[in-house]
């Protein structure tokens, strides 16, 4: 009876002390999340090139995206799926989609999300938001000098690069995609 008895101590413990280490390891993993979540948004700077043309590569990969998107002015929209400003962005556009504004953002955004999960890209999906090179995020990321979530890269015609925004929300995205679409109306207006 004591044998099986130190067996069962022995066994209890072993129990314990692996469930201890995987608790150890989830903890680990959720601090190292958070403190790359917390250096990228410390680490961000603006681009160099604000002001002037986009990095080649990075033209590139909105050429080979949609050639004419040369010729428009866009928001590249930098998410990742891990961020919790990005979920909060992304809910406060699914909850107003049925708004005039919300429905322009698809004419004007393109979506860059890093992350290996589906939810965020899916949401997106359903929102008609582009994504940009979904198969290799993190190569667009370098490409353009970003390294915080979520923030926005706005570019006019010719592939020049007018302002960065780290940091953004829903009220932000929404005045510029407001800015861009009274900016078309008044081109056309002319045209005509």
């Amino acid at each position: 009876m004591t044998n099986a008895l130190a067996i069962g101590l022995a066994a209890a413990a072993l129990c314990i002390a692996v469930i201890s280490i995987i608790a150890v390891l989830g903890v680990m993993r959720e601090v190292a999340r958070l403190q790359n979540e917390v250096l990228a948004r410390t680490v961000a700077t603006e681009p160099a090139y604000i002001g002037s043309a986009l990095p080649y590569e990075f033209s590139s990969a909105l050429e080979a995206f949609n050639p004419n998107l040369e010729h428009r002015q866009i928001v590249v929209l930098f998410l990742s799926e891990n961020c919790s400003g990005c979920k909060t962005l992304l809910a406060d556009l699914a909850e107003q989609s049925n708004q005039k504004e919300v429905s322009a953002v698809a004419r004007f955004v393109l979506a860059v999300v890093s992350g290996d999960g589906r939810a965020g890209r899916n949401l997106i999906q359903e929102l008609g938001i582009p994504i940009l090179l979904s198969r290799d995020p993190a190569r667009v990321f370098r490409a353009a000098t970003v390294n915080a979530t979520p923030s926005a890269l706005c570019i006019s015609p010719g592939f020049v690069a007018d302002e960065y925004r780290k940091g953004v929300d829903f009220e932000w995205l929404i005045s510029r995609v407001t800015r861009m679409t009274d900016s078309e109306m008044e081109v056309e207006a002319r045209q005509v």
